[in-house]
């Protein structure tokens, strides 16, 4: 609530103001106006806490009533006079008397009043008349006059304008029309919600009323029921004509043209008007819509079904007669209708519009509409559905596998064709899809007849892609394809046949498979990938290699190579709706967070990823498992984490999900655990030549005394293997692991060296790493081993996040919200999220009261942690 009463503050500073300058015995009046919802009873409770402490005030309130209670808010009003002027309100039968005791007691000496009357155009006419003598009297009283009404939806004949006439002849009145709340108070509002402010502002209009019934039900997708009674109340008062219209526009999505308006209503412009004197509708010379998304939308989930469905078809003719182009909008209605032979008209062109335009949603959704209909396609168009549907859906992230679905069906059909090369692309993206779904057996037995009919088709680039594809499948689920020479004669038959898109899968190939004996070479292998697939507008293998440099390079402990494939990749799958690839990047980023101990920003990237296809999934619960193991929460993710990759048998993501449980029983101290998953982890690793994995796998087997080879590589796990626990932690100290730099120094004998890993680690909140480290001491002998801080004191200042801290020691130093996101390689959209978390956890107005807030509090921007 502070930002909504801040974004009030001209108001109050002007109602202040006037009830100062009425203190002193000069009376004015203040007109508060603005729609329902708009926040005008808030303005008023707002106003009693800044007013002097000897001005009383008085409120008395109109109620929407079919019939208004004569003198209802006067007699509310007289109530805080005394008695007898209550007694006259109350009866109202004597105006004259009641009209001179309310004179008398407002020019009394030291009165200072403040009289509020809320909600006048429910006002009954002798309220009105009332209130209408007092205006001319108010100037010569020590009394402000606060009148609150609504402007939208006043009747021309409204008694409640010939009262608003007489103010505009008085010299001391001030009007203050409310405006919707801004898009950075919405942003507030939304701060530690999980909630796109956007998403919010768009459908509530930034209506005060509305942004809250949003946020109290948890976001803008299910209706509240305060908005839908709301809205049905103010409807039910409407005529039907009226009603007619505003159900007819429901259906309509967005804006009406007023060319459509005028086709679905000949004779409707007293409705049109009535409706935006009620203020329901917006309405321009060439437009018509509803002034808030939620109103509309309240609207039409009153509609029965069969009532909805009729105002659909409607509006499909209308749009049909006047020839419109605006394909989604056919589809919808063609859709809401039940009309199988308009979706099937209009559909495949809809779909392939949105794809187009980088729409993959929306091009989903139209192919989903479209396949319900199949039997009106004949086969040929029919594959190409499926094979254009799969392709969405797989771009979107395929959390429902309608990808693979649909594409094993594209198969089916092309095999009936009799096609070879169709069906041999159509299998190509079957493997694929089912590779990234996690069903290795038939990515297999795709890929591999797919290679069987390029091989005989005499397509070079279709052979180009096949034998890329091969490689592919074989690196990710192991097996003899999966060589640097396979990859090498890939990217020949590639820059042979030409296209980027084949280009760079076979260069991407063959950079992960050089990168574990050649990292430099590898890099540039990566870096042309994704070159040549941006240059050539091919979206999905430039992310494809950017991600993946992305993950070797946090394999490789380099996180500045991995922030800068982040950074180039993650804006480029979010601005292309690739939903799949922005997911990964995700991950990238939590495990860029874990690498730095900012625990909560890895859980909270991980999080976003928990609904994707099992690969994906399974990464974002090994990451949340590492977070809780290291923290000691109870997540409960390290189960669930090894047995889906257990059940994927991914080769490197289940040599990660074992490690982690060999990680947590290490610091729980079960050695026969530890033993038992490494081993299995350091065997598989070894026959799968799994450089990343052997020498981790090979550590921790050292920890619960079996020392085996961790290979030759330089990684600081290995070290730790051989027992360089000194150069090991030098290493993770550079690479910016501080929690692995802990780690490593636990192994060492010097009690001095074990205190200083202690004191790390409970700065990180690695409260079962720290608990090991005092168990460590205690054997060495030591007698006063501090007990350190419990975790629940360790919380940052005003309950700020890490990256919160983070983000506000960029805003001391003056940086702005774009700076800082390229700064962290964050979103500009992340930056902004956090810094108004940041605002409103610490009940701050501005960026730089934050700040000082922060600093009042004792936190000291030089001590954050930076990624």
């Amino acid at each position: 609530m502070a930002r909504r009463v801040l974004e009030r503050e001209s108001e109050l500073a002007a109602i202040t103001r006037a009830a100062q300058v009425a203190r002193a015995g000069h009376g004015s009046l203040v007109l508060v106006s603005g729609e329902a919802g708009i926040g005008k009873s808030t303005l008023v409770e707002s106003m009693r806490s800044r007013l002097p402490g000897d001005i009383r005030v008085l409120i008395g309130r109109c109620d929407d009533l079919s019939t208004p209670r004569v003198l209802g808010p006067i007699a509310e009003l007289a109530a805080g006079f005394g008695p007898r002027l209550a007694a006259l309100a109350t009866e109202g039968t004597d105006r004259p008397r009641l009209l001179d005791a309310l004179h008398t007691e407002l020019r009394a000496r030291g009165a200072r009043t403040v009289l509020v009357v809320e909600d006048v155009h429910w006002a009954d006419d002798v309220t009105l008349d009332v209130l209408g003598y007092l205006l001319p009297r108010l100037a010569a009283t020590p009394t402000l006059l606060v009148l609150t009404f609504r402007d939208v939806g006043l009747p021309r004949r409204h008694r409640l304008r010939l009262l608003l006439g007489l103010a505009a002849g008085l010299d001391a009145c001030t009007r203050l029309p409310l405006q919707p709340l801004s898009a950075a108070a919405v942003r507030d509002l939304c701060a530690g919600s999980g909630l796109d402010h956007t998403d919010v502002v768009a459908v509530t209009g930034g209506n005060p009323f509305f942004v809250h019934s949003v946020l109290e039900h948890d976001g803008p997708g299910e209706l509240p029921p305060t908005v839908l009674d709301a809205v049905r109340a103010r409807v039910a008062r409407l005529d039907d004509d009226v009603v007619t219209v505003l159900e007819q526009l429901s259906v309509v999505p967005g804006t009406v043209q007023r060319m459509l308006f005028r086709t679905l209503f000949h004779e409707a412009g007293h409705a049109l008007v009535t409706a935006e004197q009620h203020g329901l509708l917006l309405v321009t010379p060439d437009t018509v819509t509803f002034r808030h998304e939620l109103t509309r939308r309240a609207v039409l989930e009153a509609l029965p079904r069969a009532r909805r469905a009729e105002l659909h078809q409607r509006a499909l003719a209308a749009l049909e007669n006047l020839g419109s182009d605006d394909l989604a909008l056919l589809v919808n209605h063609a859709s809401g209708a039940g009309d199988a032979v308009a979706v099937a008209r209009h559909g495949p062109a809809a779909a392939r519009q949105a794809a187009q335009r980088g729409a993959h949603r929306e091009a989903a959704a139209h192919y989903q509409r479209v396949l319900a209909h199949r039997d009106r396609f004949g086969a040929a168009e029919v594959a190409a559905l499926l094979d254009e549907s799969a392709l969405e859906s797989y771009l979107v992230g395929d959390n429902e596998r309608r990808a693979v679905a649909d594409q094993h069906d594209a198969v089916g059909v092309r095999r009936s064709l009799g096609e070879p090369v169709a069906l041999a692309r159509s299998l190509r993206w079957l493997s694929r899809m089912s590779s990234w779904a996690g069903d290795s057996d038939v990515a297999r037995a795709a890929a591999s007849e797919c290679l069987s009919l390029a091989e005989r088709s005499g397509d070079p680039t279709l052979l180009a892609l096949a034998t890329s594809n091969d490689v592919q499948v074989a690196m990710t689920w192991g097996g003899a394809s999966a060589t640097v020479e396979a990859a090498g004669r890939a990217v020949d038959l590639a820059r042979t046949a030409g296209g980027a898109d084949v280009i760079s899968h076979a260069l991407n190939n063959l950079g992960c498979l050089t990168w574990s004996r050649d990292k430099a070479k590898a890099r540039v292998l990566l870096d042309e990938a994704a070159l040549v697939a941006e240059a050539a507008g091919e979206v999905e293998h430039a992310c494809r290699a950017l991600c993946n440099l992305l993950f070797w390079c946090l394999d490789d402990h380099d996180l500045l190579g991995a922030r800068a494939a982040l950074g180039r990749g993650l804006g480029m799958a979010e601005g292309s709706e690739h939903v799949a690839f922005a997911m990964w990047f995700s991950i990238g980023e939590g495990f860029i967070e874990l690498a730095a101990g900012h625990w909560e920003g890895a859980a909270r990237q991980a999080s976003r990823a928990l609904d994707a296809v099992d690969p994906i999934r399974c990464h974002a619960l090994v990451l949340l498992s590492i977070v809780d193991v290291r923290t000691g929460r109870q997540g409960d993710h390290v189960a669930p984490a090894w047995a889906l990759a257990r059940k994927l048998d991914w080769p490197p993501l289940a040599a990660s999900a074992a490690l982690v449980v060999a990680e947590e029983a290490w610091l729980r101290s079960d050695p026969a655990t530890v033993r038992e998953v490494a081993r299995t982890a350091y065997d598989r690793a070894v026959t799968d030549d799994n450089r990343v994995a052997q020498p981790i796998a090979a550590f921790w087997l050292s920890t619960a005394g079996v020392q085996v080879d961790p290979g030759s590589s330089d990684d600081p796990f290995a070290l730790l293997a051989r027992g360089g626990w000194q150069a090991a932690a030098d290493r993770f100290g550079a690479a910016g692991y501080p929690y692995e730099r802990g780690l490593a120094l636990l192994h060492s004998s010097r009690p001095s060296v074990i205190a200083a890993a202690l004191a790390d680690l409970e700065s990180l909140g690695a409260w079962p790493a720290a608990a090991l480290a005092r168990r460590r001491l205690r054997g060495l002998g030591v007698a006063d081993v501090p007990r350190g801080a419990r975790p629940t004191t360790r919380a940052n200042v005003a309950g700020l996040t890490d990256r919160q801290l983070d983000v506000l020691t960029f805003v001391a130093e003056g940086s702005t919200n774009p700076e800082i996101a390229e700064r962290l390689v964050l979103s500009v959209r992340t930056v902004d999220n956090h810094v108004a978390a940041a605002m409103a956890k610490l009940g701050a107005a501005t960026r730089q009261e934050a700040v000082e807030v922060a600093r009042a509090r004792g936190w000291h921007s030089g001590v954050v942690r930076r990624t």
